[in-house]
């Protein structure tokens, strides 16, 4: 059997696999894959609307005691409706409801 290597400044290996590492590795491994996912989604979709869907997150899981996987959270700040730059609505009695000065017609 080969010896285990030990990973010098947490560089990860391709051939190195998971649970050769102990849990501790594991969570900080796991954390900064966390932290950059954020980042990237806070490049496409601003700080303030990820930060605001973070905390709805974690309210959330508190509440129910199920976690949120990363693919629904990504998909509700996405879908979370938010103005377009330049956009307005404004009310239509006639219709009753929001109408927008950029909906196409």
């Amino acid at each position: 059997m080969a010896e285990h290597q030990p990973v010098h400044q947490k560089q990860l290996d391709l051939k190195e696999r998971l649970d050769t590492f102990s849990q501790k590795e594991k969570d900080e491994i796991n954390q900064n894959d966390e932290k950059s996912k954020l980042r990237s989604l806070i490049m496409k979709y601003g700080k303030a609307k990820v930060a605001a869907a973070e905390v709805n997150k974690r309210r959330e899981e508190k509440r129910s005691g199920k976690k949120i996987s990363w693919q629904e959270f990504k998909h509700r700040i996405g879908s979370s409706s938010s103005l377009k730059r330049g956009e307005v609505k404004v009310w239509d009695p006639e219709t009753k409801s929001w109408k927008s000065n950029k909906e196409d017609v």
